[in-house]
């Protein structure tokens, strides 16, 4: 009786099996398809482009060329990049300095800055309150209006706090304080050294942020110097729904231009997210660790 209850465990759990890893081998193809779609269609050949499914039709690199040689997007790039490390290595120092600051049991601020902290992941202001209150600062039209307002993430302090408290004993925190150490020291010295997990993922969370801030920059930057790639790609995609809309109109004339400016899109869209798609595997296995770590309760 044992023996028949044991194989029948046994198949149910490789039927279990067999299903969980369809799910995610379906769920992952799912996942890479667009992918795989827009890299085809951006190195594809422009009178064959219509023929993708999946692979890439012919060969071509004139649309990488083409984004390359564009001044424009040179400038839009740049600004992407500066927005994004600082703003991200803000967000990490930030971060860090909030959640190591609750774990001190002598601040005596501790549970009201828990409560402020809590209070913005239920309440939101709103788009016109956040307009004005970054006027009056007199932040429009700077790189400030960019960084700022997403600076400080409660959810990402609490997932710090969290770490911290799980797994750095307060014996070592306790013993480098005998030894003289002030608590920017503890902080530097030993707190951050032993988080890099939490540290990945939070650095993950702001890189990919701020690399793809668009609302923000299109709501507080004027200047286009100043603005950021993805303005730029919204920019070239209203210019291609107008090239299609201007080659149906004439029955086809210029056809050769359209399909080039189509595929313009794709290449840019894979220029815009090959830096992202290139760092992510470096931080993987950080960024499973810090998650888990950082999901458990004190």
């Amino acid at each position: 009786m044992a023996e028949k209850s044991f194989k029948r465990l046994k198949i149910e759990d490789g039927i279990l099996f067999i299903l969980f890893y369809s799910i995610v081998s379906i769920s992952a193809i799912i996942t890479l398809y667009p992918f795989v779609y827009v890299f085809s269609m951006s190195v594809s050949d422009p009178l064959r482009m219509s023929e993708v499914v999946l692979f890439p039709k012919g060969f071509s690199l004139g649309a990488f060329k083409a984004v390359i040689n564009e001044t424009g997007i040179w400038r839009a790039y740049f600004n992407t990049i500066y927005y994004t490390l600082l703003g991200s290595s803000l967000t990490i120092i930030v971060t860090m300095m909030a959640a190591f600051t609750l774990t001190r049991k002598g601040f005596v601020f501790r549970k009201m800055c828990v409560v402020i902290l809590l209070i913005p992941m239920f309440i939101g202001g709103g788009i016109v309150p956040s307009f004005i209150l970054i006027n009056k600062l007199h932040l429009f039209n700077t790189l400030w209006a960019i960084i700022l307002p997403g600076l400080v993430s409660s959810y990402n302090v609490i997932m710090a706090y969290t770490f911290m408290k799980t797994t750095i004993p307060e014996s070592l925190i306790e013993a480098a304080r005998m030894d003289g150490m002030n608590d920017m020291g503890i902080l530097f010295k030993i707190v951050v050294p032993l988080s890099a997990a939490i540290i990945a993922v939070i650095g993950l969370w702001a890189v990919v942020g701020y690399w793809n801030s668009y609302f923000n920059v299109l709501l507080y930057i004027r200047d286009r110097d100043k603005q950021t790639l993805q303005i730029y790609l919204m920019r070239v995609l209203i210019k291609n729904a107008n090239d299609l809309s201007v080659a149906n109109e004439r029955l086809g004339v210029g056809y050769k231009n359209v399909i080039t400016s189509v595929q313009l899109k794709y290449a840019l869209i894979m220029f815009t997210i090959a830096p992202v798609i290139l760092v992510y595997p470096f931080l993987q296995r950080y960024f499973i660790k810090g998650i888990m770590i950082g999901s458990l309760k004190e």
